[in-house]
């Protein structure tokens, strides 16, 4: 995730020389990526046998539907998880938040970051959250991501092994993880917060420095620590995010069975971690990264004997299953949203954005920040 929405169009002439690299960069890590979807599917062929085959002409038509409602599940999941990180700083309608990132989600696939302006555009000019309060609000989602990825990928790499101790492990590592990064959080969150951060700028680096703590562009940066400072997004967080890595793992699970190569469930709770990781991180779109990734970390840790065509179906199955669920889950996102207003960004109050304008990082009218207003910016 990347919070570089918020850079203000002024920098651009700075940047002029990098940014004429990153298109590059972006075409040339999805050409890897396409070719990483096609060693996957070259190890998914040499894999996958007659019997296997047979398998999969066999599946029940609730297995496949059920493996396309555990894709959709996700995309809900996953926007529910958006929803609830940003509510302790603005009022987004839930359903909306949910519809954007069905169809973040499918234009993930594609490069040259689609899925953030996508989403950074809709909420700017729709819902009229600021610029940089969007920015705080994707980086906070991307702390809270790595809270929970972070300690079970680092338990995962030292153990190597998945059974109960690495449950356990994983387990207590999310759990401190979290309460780390709230309490550290509500030190600099609120109204309180604000002064300390102001006095110890002061300190550091004196009081024209001091005084920028205050503007309004600060403070809509701000919103990122009440997020994180709330116990509601902790809390809620980590059950989202369990309950998404059920999800994921009983996709592999399907998939598997729907293949004749049945998982266990510490095997598939590993893969789901890994892909659904993989799937968030990748900076060229997601396509072939997690897929060869996930086949790739199930070799290294030896499941299934070490032999890497074992997962690389299962793993195509999955992804093959994803577009499906994710085309119905965009295709539900548009109607809710309104093509028509999805074209010409409105805000709520119906009132046409332009995209660019000199107002884009203010909010709208429409829905103001209030935190000012009222004069009590606590945390939950």
């Amino acid at each position: 995730m990347s919070a570089q929405d918020g850079r203000s169009d002024a920098s651009a002439p700075a940047n002029a020389g990098g940014g004429n690299l990153r298109p590059i960069v972006q075409v040339v890590g999805f050409l890897i990526a396409l070719g990483m979807l096609a060693w996957a599917g070259k190890l998914a062929v040499s894999g996958i046998g007659a019997e296997q085959i047979e398998h999969l002409r066999a599946s029940a038509w609730y297995e496949v539907l059920g493996l396309v409602a555990l894709g959709v599940a996700t995309v809900v999941i996953n926007g529910l998880i958006f929803a609830l990180v940003i509510r302790p700083a603005r009022r987004v309608p839930v359903l909306d938040v949910v519809s954007v990132n069905a169809i973040a989600s499918l234009l993930a696939y594609l490069p040259f970051k689609l899925s953030l302006i996508f989403r950074t555009l809709v909420h700017n000019r729709r819902d009229g959250v600021p610029l940089l309060t969007i920015g705080a609000w994707l980086g906070a989602v991307g702390v809270l991501l790595m809270a929970v990825y972070g300690p079970m990928i680092l338990v995962s790499g030292i153990v190597q092994t998945v059974g109960g101790f690495w449950l356990i492990a994983c387990g207590l590592g999310v759990l401190g993880g979290t309460l780390l990064i709230t309490v550290l959080a509500r030190v600099g969150a609120g109204d309180a917060g604000l002064s300390r951060i102001e006095r110890i700028t002061r300190t550091l680096a004196g009081r024209r420095m001091a005084r920028l703590v205050r503007s309004d562009a600060f403070a809509r940066l701000h919103a990122g620590l009440d997020m994180l400072a709330s116990w509601l997004v902790a809390g809620g967080n980590l059950l989202l995010r369990a309950m998404d890595l059920l999800v994921h793992a009983g996709r592999f699970m399907l998939a598997s069975s729907m293949l004749g190569a049945g998982l266990s469930i510490e095997e598939a709770l590993l893969l789901g971690l890994v892909y659904s990781f993989l799937n968030a991180a990748s900076p060229t779109g997601s396509l072939g990264i997690a897929d060869l990734g996930t086949v790739g970390v199930a070799a290294w840790m030896g499941l299934g004997d070490g032999d890497p065509a074992r997962f690389a179906g299962i793993a195509l199955l999955v992804r093959a299953s994803e577009v499906i669920a994710y085309l119905l889950s965009t295709a539900l996102g548009v109607l809710w949203l309104g093509p028509v207003a999805l074209v010409r960004l409105e805000t709520r109050g119906g009132v046409a954005g332009a995209i660019g304008s000199s107002d884009a990082d203010l909010p709208a009218p429409v829905e103001p920040d209030d935190r000012r207003d009222r004069g009590e910016r606590g945390t939950d």
